[in-house]
C-alpha cells in the first residue's frame, strides 16, 4: 500500500487539556471508559458540522440536566472531539473510498476504529512498525539513509 494522504490532528492534546486545565475537567468523574457515553459523544461530534466551539458546552450541560451520567463526561468529551475529528477529516479527504490505516496504542486503535465505524468508514489497523519503516522509506528517499 502507499499513503495517498496524510492528516493529524491535536485531539489528543485538547482532550487533556479540557480534561486537567477547564471548567469542564473539574465536572468530570471517573475515567473515559464508559462506552456509551463515547458513542453519544461521536454521534455528536459526527453531526457538529463545524459546531465543536458550541458543542462543547454540552459536556457541561448534559450531566446537569440528567441526560449524561456524571461518570460518562470524559468518555463523552473523548467521544466528541474524535468524532468532529473524523466529520472534519472526512471533508478534507472528500471522495477516497480506501480505508483509514490506524496507527497508535491498542486502546487508541480501538476507539478511533469503533468511532470510524459509527461514521461508516472502514478502518484497518497498520502493522506495528509501519511508523518506523515509513520514517525509514522517507529518509532513504530523501538521501538521507543509504539502502
Amino acid at each position: 500500500g502507499r499513503i495517498l494522504r496524510f492528516s493529524t490532528y491535536m485531539t489528543g492534546e485538547l482532550f487533556a487539556v479540557l480534561r486537567q486545565h477547564s471548567i469542564l475537567g473539574r465536572l468530570m468523574e471517573g475515567d473515559d471508559e464508559d462506552e456509551a457515553g463515547f458513542e453519544a459523544g461521536v454521534r455528536a461530534g459526527l453531526a457538529s458540522e463545524g459546531g465543536l466551539l458550541r458543542d462543547l458546552f454540552s459536556v457541561r450541560t448534559l450531566p446537569l440536566t440528567g441526560a449524561l451520567a456524571a461518570g460518562a463526561t470524559a468518555s463523552y468529551l473523548s467521544g466528541l472531539l474524535i468524532g468532529a475529528e473524523i466529520s472534519s477529516a472526512r471533508a478534507v479527504h472528500r471522495g477516497l473510498d480506501a480505508p483509514v490505516m490506524l496507527i497508535g496504542s491498542d486502546r487508541l486503535v480501538a476507539r478511533y476504529g469503533q468511532a470510524l465505524a459509527l461514521a461508516s468508514i472502514r478502518s484497518e489497523r497498520a502493522r506495528d512498525d509501519a511508523a518506523a519503516w515509513g520514517m525509514l522509506r522517507i529518509a532513504r528517499s530523501c538521501g538521507i539513509v543509504g539502502s
